[in-house]
């Protein structure tokens, strides 16, 4: 179950970090928006050409390798709940590198998660 733990850890701080990065990466091109199909093309330019995004997207490629081992040794009945660690991660350094608030509301639900999670690991 240790093992369990740290590879769960180490997927959920993979995955949270690179939406974080993906975040200051989105905010750096000043968003994504199109309108048509044709303002598809110079969207997925500009972000092959941003280094926040490109390392976002490795990081969470990095996460689905680590996924992929786990669900080799793991129940996934067991696995897939504890990976909802990484919203509690993710709400964190949102708020700590992101600077966005950290609400009641995002306390109570991660508090709630939390427990979940607990009550997955006591048997």
């Amino acid at each position: 179950m240790k093992t369990l733990i740290t590879l769960i850890i180490a997927y959920s701080l993979l995955l949270g970090s690179s939406q974080v990065i993906l975040k200051l990466g989105i905010n750096h091109l000043g968003g994504l928006r199109f309108r048509e199909l044709g303002d598809l093309f110079p969207i997925i330019w500009r972000s092959l050409h941003s280094f926040p995004i490109m390392l976002g997207i490795i990081m969470m490629g990095l996460s689905f390798l680590v996924w992929f081992y786990i669900l080799s040794m793991f129940k996934l009945s067991v696995a897939f709940p504890l990976s909802s660690m990484t919203f509690i991660f993710t709400v964190f350094m949102a708020g700590f590198f992101l600077g966005e608030p950290l609400t009641i509301y995002n306390v109570i639900g991660t508090l709630i998660i939390c427990g979940g999670v607990a009550m997955l690991l006591y048997k």
